[in-house]
């Protein structure tokens, strides 16, 4: 293998201007995290950057639970039918590799791979169980797991959409739907989405109304923020945490928001552990909304137990010591709280 590594590249976005700007260093990525659109977005230009190299390339895609080491050992090595250069997207990598993780060690199937091969594998997971489990082998890949994006680029790509169906909306609109769904580059996309072709062919939509049907609720915001809180993106969570002080939320009206939420995160991931599909879970919590179960086991399967309950056990150490009267003041001890999640 020939290629330089280019893993200090982290950023989906930078990720993204390199590869549009023609500076990437590596055929090998690792797209990691729930954001499926600009794992899409920079597909695509990755196919326009090969295209514009090698002319001619095959796109195979393959799925970690259906891939065995010999059907990838013979994707790789096979001349392709098209072309020699080969674009291998392997989805739900961590199923294919975390199995086989002997075998392909064994087998050294990541050594003096062909360099006309450009391989992406996917997950929605986060990166240290597999980067644990394979460290050596991964380690000429470029790692991608931040997947924030300036907000003026989110304006532009949205922009962009509305114009595809010749739709003009208030700058100011388009920026505030960003800002309230700030960081979710998925929400605000297929946000933009209904609105275009809900709206395709109207002369004069009402803008505020039309945005404003898709304005988040106080509830959502929170299931957002205490997501961000617990997968670690300390920039959203603050981001969040700012738009709903901003907006006229109190402190003492978050936290307890905050501490129902955990509660009942605490819960759902405690059943996770013990091995409970969300079906069994949605059975055992049938007081809550089979759709926010199963947003939360989406958003757990890649947080321990103990972090979950952690957050859980600080947010009823705070509660307890306001009511003493012996704490911070709520805003700082919600600040403390997520700078130390």
């Amino acid at each position: 293998m020939n290629v330089q590594s280019d893993v200090s590249v982290k950023s989906y976005y930078d990720l993204l201007q390199k590869v549009i700007s023609g500076t990437i260093e590596t055929h090998y990525f690792y797209f990691f995290g729930s954001q499926q659109r600009i794992k899409h977005i920079l597909t695509q230009e990755l196919k326009k950057h090969i295209q514009k190299l090698h002319h001619q390339f095959e796109t195979i895609l393959l799925y970690g639970d259906e891939t065995s080491v010999q059907d990838f050992v013979q994707t790789v090595e096979d001349n392709g039918f098209f072309s020699a250069t080969k674009m291998i997207i392997l989805r739900d990598a961590s199923l294919f590799l975390l199995k086989h993780a002997n075998n392909l060690q064994s087998k050294k199937v990541f050594v003096d791979m062909s360099d006309q091969n450009y391989i992406i594998f996917e997950d929605s997971l986060d990166k240290k169980a597999v980067v644990k489990a394979l460290k050596k082998e991964i380690a000429h890949f470029a790692l991608i797991d931040d997947s924030s994006i300036p907000d003026k680029q989110i304006c532009r790509w949205v922009r962009k959409k509305f114009q595809e169906f010749s739709l003009n909306p208030p700058a100011e609109m388009i920026k505030k739907c960003v800002m309230e769904n700030k960081g979710d580059l998925d929400k605000i996309m297929d946000i933009t989405e209904k609105i275009c072709l809900e709206n395709a062919g109207i002369e004069k939509p009402s803008w505020e109304k039309v945005f404003h049907m898709y304005k988040p609720s106080l509830e959502e915001v929170i299931f957002s923020l205490s997501d961000a809180i617990v997968a670690g993106e300390k920039e959203k969570a603050f981001n969040t945490l700012d738009n709903l002080i901003s907006n006229g939320k109190s402190y003492e009206e978050l936290f307890f928001y905050l501490l129902n939420q955990f509660a009942f995160l605490t819960e759902v991931r405690f059943y996770l552990s013990k091995g409970l599909d969300v079906f069994e879970i949605g059975r055992r919590m049938s007081d809550y909304h089979s759709y926010r179960i199963k947003m939360a086991v989406q958003k757990l399967s890649r947080v321990s137990f103990e972090k979950v309950k952690k957050g859980y056990d600080v947010l009823l150490k705070i509660d307890e010591n306001r009511k003493k009267g012996t704490s911070l003041e709520l805003s700082d001890a919600l600040v403390l709280f997520m700078e130390t999640m």
